[in-house]
């Protein structure tokens, strides 16, 4: 297998807590999971008084999309924040954009309860100045964080990222209090390379005697009679508007699984991509030369399918390694 290693920077080591009200720092170590207790956050870090707040550090559950830390009220009070702001620091410690492009859904979960959807914010209000230029907002929490709650705090968004360290800030009333939080930090990256289309156009080069895609089986000579051929629409040479989806889509899955046969790269690279061909390609008879006729551009897994091809197809241009084979 071809495979090129890059290291990015290593997390933080260390966590600290800064207040605005409080000159004091004191030293925190890293938190957990999402069925900490209201104990073992209270152990993560500890607020000098009079703040009654203790954070755990953020974490992920699922590789960076979804993104956590919860927050204890240690005093009495019958009134908590009524704002919670979240801003993300990525491997170089600059802030990751948060915004309607990426932020999923900002949700909140009790000690002892089920998550509860907020509405997505992004407003800053008080704590401009203690949080990141970038960072969502937490807003309706009611009367949570009361005297003696835990509360979770949960971001998820659309795609992966590495988090070094995080930035919260607590609107209480006309005052902010604001905190650093500490990240998994950023391992090391693996990056792969792949062999394009161009190079299975040779039979030779296949790994083996036939494929499987969206349900029907191909031979060497038939998947690569498919690719190579010129027909375009309806099965006419030239035709315009480019190459068949149908095709396309064939091309670049059959690309892929045997990129994934030769060990080129894990099965999980481009695996979202692969589902979309194979939708597509189960709805259509075996495919032929003469067959490729045009698809519905209305179809949603046709366009689907061909998003997912041109995906692949940029990534083994950028991520190519034909010539270390």
């Amino acid at each position: 297998m071809v495979k090129l290693t890059k290291t990015l920077s290593l997390g933080l080591c260390a966590l600290m807590f800064l207040f605005s009200c409080s000159k004091e720092m004191e030293e925190v170590s890293p938190s957990a999971t999402l069925n900490d207790t209201a104990t073992d956050a209270a152990k993560n870090a500890t607020l000098t008084e009079p703040n009654p707040f203790t954070f755990s550090a953020i974490s992920t559950n699922d590789n960076g999309k979804t993104w956590y830390f919860t927050v204890t009220n240690n005093g009495d009070s019958n009134s908590g924040p009524n704002k919670v702001l979240l801003g993300l620091l990525d491997c170089e410690l600059k802030p990751i954009m948060l915004s309607t492009a990426n932020v999923v859904a900002l949700s909140l979960q009790p000690l002892d309860g089920n998550p509860k959807a907020l509405d997505l914010s992004f407003d800053k209000g008080l704590c401009k100045d203690a949080i990141t230029s970038s960072s969502v907002s937490f807003t309706g929490l009611g009367n949570g964080l009361r005297g003696g709650e835990t509360l979770t705090f949960i971001l998820t968004l659309n795609s992966a990222v590495q988090v070094t360290s995080a930035k919260v800030g607590l609107q209480i009333a006309n005052n902010c209090l604001s905190a650093t939080l500490n990240g998994p930090g950023c391992q090391e990256e693996e990056t792969y390379c792949g062999l394009g289309q161009g190079y299975f156009h040779d039979p030779k080069k296949w790994p083996v005697q036939e494929v499987t895609i969206g349900g029907e089986t191909y031979s060497v000579d038939d998947a690569v009679t498919l690719m190579t051929s010129d027909k375009k629409y309806g099965g006419k040479e030239n035709g315009k508007g480019g190459i068949e989806v149908s095709k396309k889509a064939f091309s670049q899955g059959v690309t892929l699984l045997l990129n994934y046969k030769l060990g080129n790269i894990p099965e999980t690279v481009l695996a979202e991509e692969l589902a979309d061909i194979e939708a597509f390609l189960a709805t259509l008879d075996k495919l032929l030369v003469d067959n490729l006729t045009a698809s519905d551009k209305n179809d949603p897994l046709a366009v689907a399918a061909n998003d997912a091809a041109g995906r692949i197809g940029d990534w083994m241009d950028v991520n190519n390694c034909e010539e270390e084979n």
